[in-house]
């Protein structure tokens, strides 16, 4: 009997909650993704209907279904902790009654109390309600129009007992367990679509990833399945069907429907999923600027396959870790190049992200003047607006116009460079010289020059040194084969001759050993993790390192190793006459004549290293400048506490706006903490003293102190990082992609090179977002 009570309030509610709707049952594939059957309806949803969801004197009288699904999902619970004075009522005797707490619950026969959770005070009417018979009653009575007869407290019972309230409270309960709902089984449908289409999309999302984080093409000259030019994305999702029955049967059903049905495998997902990625990873990287406060930029360009100069910006800053982390933001299509183009286009990426000029404190370029200059620079220009953002030149950049200056010093260094690119162009150009030289030598083959990476001339170098009589016997080899050019030959034999100079093998052996320790110390600086006192160090270094070859027993070690490489031992000027200048009538003749040994070593060795020694010396002052202010950091469990509180305020006193005056006590407390802990000397350098402060939990008590270890590590030593953004560039936008967008190639290029946190991604969240977007076809 019960059960048909039930049924027939059910029934009763269909019929007045389709009364809004067509015959046909509702669509779940044009049913957007916002309207679940018993998804929770927000506040500010419903009061723009004109009623409010816990307000039951501002519900309609006809109640949709909308309104029921949200108060039941929105498991109300009466609040009885609040005033009910406005429920006041006079009665005819002149008597007052208002609603009592206590009439919120039922005393049963065994003494015990039960809340009657059906009871809905409204504050608006100063009258109860239950919410049952409001939500599922056809029929009007006190308790849903709103009842407040205080004086009949009985009323409360017999409305309880009553038939109505019980099949309403059941139908409620009903509703909340999804049994009751007229449309259960379109619900049951509407999950089992929502969870096969997520299913799908993790799928996607999944290739997706895996294309963005290794700069992969997505797209080929098709998008059909079962085509041998389908693309990249595609074809991983065709291997994976073969071993995922789900993925199989929906590729097969779906794979190739054409326009107007949902697959959620077209070229326009690809971009949606690789769009909501890089927000994500964006967002993150954003935040943790925010949260670091201080950040440092690093600017630079390069021309693209279509001739488009992209601007990378790069910022760097301290991570919650105390860890010092460089983060790739975006790519920028430059339109000019001088020092205002350039300085509006870093202000406006700084706006567009919310984070302010005033909190960069440091900005490192390459040496070019648009960059570097001191006046009209973008280093300069930015200084003016924020004079704490020092200026700090790429370290790397600068060690290799270093060796560029060196290597253009003097005729016989130009001709050596000349030499080795000479010898790669003559082998390379022929694959029958190059297996000729494959064959006789045992070592690196011979290597090409490169006007921008150092490197490659140490690799050019020290491949000619390893193989310098295999390299001349192949020569020697071409150049008497008769099956060969007259050209081919000649060019073969002037090489050769030019191998077998004793002064051409002594600066082999010396650019090999000074391009060794260049090559090292830039690799080097090209760490993320380098700081500004290691980078002072190893130019300093350099300088003694140079410096300690220029002497007659350097320039003898390097005489017995060129001899190790040639026969002749003579150098060329011996087998020339000798010219004396003419004279005029009268004029002295005080001419000196040096020995050819003696002229080598003044006029080409003395001179490459006395240009290295120069230029090392003046790249390096900028740097130990900087380190001068925060070098004391590196030593402070040593230093005497008078020199220690010195070099503090001297420190305080340039960082002023950040550093308050307490850091000179501070820092001289933090020292003799770390004295204490008996830390050892690596432990006490800016890095490890940063990550100590967090890991023990000490930094409130040394604020200033980590203030000033942040600022420290947040100034770049190099811009590397906009370097290797290039390489990612060269990548994503190549030959095969070169109409590519400006906003999906900074997109990919933010996921292919901030991978670590492409990786870090949840599927699941990136479908939620996926979801909530804009309305979909299906429910996800």
């Amino acid at each position: 009997m019960l059960t048909k009570t039930v049924s027939d309030v059910t029934s009763t509610v269909e019929s007045a909650d389709t009364s809004d709707h067509t015959g046909s049952p509702p669509s779940i594939i044009s049913q957007p993704a916002s309207t679940s059957l018993v998804s929770p309806l927000n506040v500010t949803d419903i009061s723009s209907t004109g009623f409010v969801l816990k307000d039951l004197a501002s519900w309609p009288n006809v109640i949709p279904d909308s309104l029921r699904n949200a108060f039941i999902a929105e498991n109300f619970s009466q609040t009885l902790n609040i005033d009910f004075r406005k429920s006041a009522r006079i009665y005819d005797d002149g008597n007052r009654r208002c609603l009592k707490s206590s009439m919120f619950y039922r005393k049963l026969e065994n003494s015990e109390t039960v809340k009657r959770s059906w009871m809905v005070y409204s504050e608006s009417s100063g009258k109860v309600y239950c919410s049952a018979c409001k939500l599922f009653s056809t029929n009007k009575n006190a308790f849903t129009q709103g009842f407040n007869d205080w004086k009949n407290s009985k009323r409360f019972e017999e409305h309880e007992n009553s038939t109505t309230h019980r099949n309403c409270i059941l139908a409620s309960v009903f509703r909340a367990q999804k049994k009751g709902l007229l449309d259960s089984h379109l619900e049951n449908q509407t999950e089992k679509e929502r969870t096969y289409w997520r299913k799908v999309l993790e799928r996607v999302v999944a290739v997706v990833k895996f294309l963005a984080l290794r700069g992969l093409a997505f797209r080929g000259e098709n998008e059909v399945f079962g085509s041998e030019n389908n693309g990249n994305f595609l074809g991983i999702i065709e291997l994976l069907a073969q071993f995922d029955p789900f993925l199989a049967n929906h590729v097969s059903r779906l794979g190739n429907a054409g326009r107007g049905t949902v697959s959620y495998m077209s070229s326009t997902i690809c971009n949606e999923f690789i769009e909501l990625m890089t927000k994500k990873v964006l967002k993150n990287i954003i935040a943790a600027v925010i949260t670091a406060k201080y950040f440092t930029i690093s600017v630079d360009s390069t021309p693209d396959i279509s001739h488009t100069d992209q601007l990378t910006f790069i910022v760097r800053f301290v991570d919650s870790s105390g860890k010092p982390v460089e983060r790739f933001i975006k790519l920028i299509p430059l339109s000019g190049h001088d020092g205002e183009t350039m300085m509006n286009v870093v202000l406006d990426t700084l706006l567009e992200h919310d984070l302010s000029i005033m909190d960069c404190r440091g900005q490192s370029y390459d040496n070019a003047s648009n960059m570097s200059g001191k006046y009209n620079g973008l280093q300069a220009r930015i200084k003016q607006i924020n004079p704490l953002a020092e200026y700090v030149p790429c370290s790397a950049h600068s060690l290799n116009l270093v060796g560029s200056c060196a290597a253009e010093c003097c005729v016989a260094a130009v001709s050596f460079f000349g030499l080795l690119q000479a010898l790669f162009n003559f082998f390379s150009a022929s694959t029958h010289r190059w297996s000729i030289l494959k064959s006789t030598i045992h070592g690196d083959v011979i290597k090409s020059l490169s006007t921008t990476r150092w490197s490659a001339q140490h690799d050019a170098t020290h491949a000619l040194k390893d193989s310098f009589a295999e390299i001349r016997s192949a020569l020697i080899q071409i150049a008497e084969d008769e099956d060969q050019t007259a050209t081919t030959r000649s060019e073969a034999a002037s090489l050769a001759s030019k191998l077998e100079d004793f002064e051409l093998a002594l600066l082999c052996v010396l650019w090999d050993c000074i391009l060794e320790r260049l090559n090292a110390t830039n690799k080097t600086l090209q760490k993320t993790e380098i700081e500004m006192a290691t980078c002072a160090n190893l130019y300093a270094g350099l300088v003694e390192f140079v410096i300690s070859l220029r002497n007659d027993e350097a320039f003898e070690m390097f005489e017995e190793k060129a001899k190790l490489l040639v026969k002749d031992y003579s150098y060329r000027a011996d087998h020339q006459r000798s010219r004396k200048r003419k004279r005029n009538f009268e004029e002295p003749d005080n001419e000196i004549l040096l020995l050819p040994r003696q002229k080598c070593k003044t006029a080409t060795y003395f001179v490459i290293l006395d240009s290295l020694i120069t230029e090392l010396v003046k790249r390096k002052e900028i740097y130990l400048n900087l380190n001068d202010k925060f070098g004391f950091l590196f030593k402070i469990t040593t230093m005497p506490d008078a020199e220690l509180r010195e070099a503090a305020l001297k420190l305080q006193q340039h960082l002023s706006a950040d550093v308050q005056d307490t850091f000179v006590e501070e820092i001289v407390h933090f020292s003799g903490y770390m004295n204490q802990i008996k830390a050892p000397p690596e432990k006490c350098a800016p890095s490890a003293a940063l990550k100590h402060l967090r890991n023990a939990g000490i930094s409130e008590a040394f604020p200033n102190v980590d203030i000033a270890y942040r600022l420290y590590l947040t100034l770049p030593a190099t811009n590397c990082e906009g370097e290797r953004s290039f390489s990612v560039l060269k990548r994503v936008k190549n030959q095969l992609r070169s109409t590519m967008s400006q906003d999906k190639l900074c997109n990919l290029a933010l996921l292919t090179i901030e991978s670590d946190l492409t990786r870090n991604i949840d599927f699941q969240s990136i479908i939620d977002d996926f979801a909530n977007m804009k309305s979909r076809k299906k429910f996800i």
